[in-house]
């Protein structure tokens, strides 16, 4: 399986599970709790995947010709992140 399939994958993955924990009561609190600790541990792992990526914009940020929302977005997701 291609590397670019794994990720497609985890993403909808996630995207399941999140929509399922907006419900906490429709299925039960011991799958939000649980779902709740797996998608903390694939945002990880989607982290991992997605590294040569961040390093990329990471290491663009101090560079003139990159605009200003970039930047402020950048902020913004790492505030959210350590949120």
């Amino acid at each position: 399986m291609k590397k670019t399939s794994v990720k497609l994958l985890l993403d909808a993955f996630m995207l399941i599970i999140l929509v399922l924990l907006y419900k906490k009561n429709v299925i039960s609190l011991v799958f939000h709790e649980a779902a709740g600790i797996a998608i903390c541990l694939l945002i990880v792992i989607h982290l991992l995947l997605n590294r040569k990526w961040i390093s990329g914009v990471t290491k663009g940020l101090c560079k003139r010709e990159t605009p200003l929302r970039t930047k402020i977005s950048y902020a913004v997701d790492l505030l959210l992140a350590l949120d």
